[in-house]
């Protein structure tokens, strides 16, 4: 497994989703396209990271693309966390954020 796959493969365990097509699923776009990649068999297009970044604004794209740096960037307010234990598969957990005082 190549470091995408890999990283993309440990992204979709983070946010607590038992198989990758519940994430392909949550993100709108073909299944497959998630299984090629976490396989190795074709690299993200452009499309592809925009929309798992736009989804997930705090994902550390360096990290993903590269496996540098933490799967969260550095002194970003997480945007996602993993899913509540005991909570329903696939389904997330919006992350609480501060209210402004």
């Amino acid at each position: 497994m190549d470091i995408v796959g890999r990283n993309i493969q440990l992204l979709i365990d983070y946010l607590g989703y038992e198989y990758q097509y519940q994430f392909a699923d949550h993100l709108k776009i073909n299944r497959s396209i998630i299984s090629y990649l976490v396989n190795c068999k074709r690299n993200p297009s452009i499309e592809i990271l925009f929309i798992i970044k736009r989804e997930y604004p705090g994902l550390n794209l360096n990290w993903l693309m590269y496996n540098q740096g933490t799967m969260i960037m550095e002194g970003y307010n997480k945007k996602f966390k993993p899913i509540a234990s005991g909570a329903k598969k696939g389904q997330l957990r919006p992350a609480k954020t501060a209210e402004p005082q």
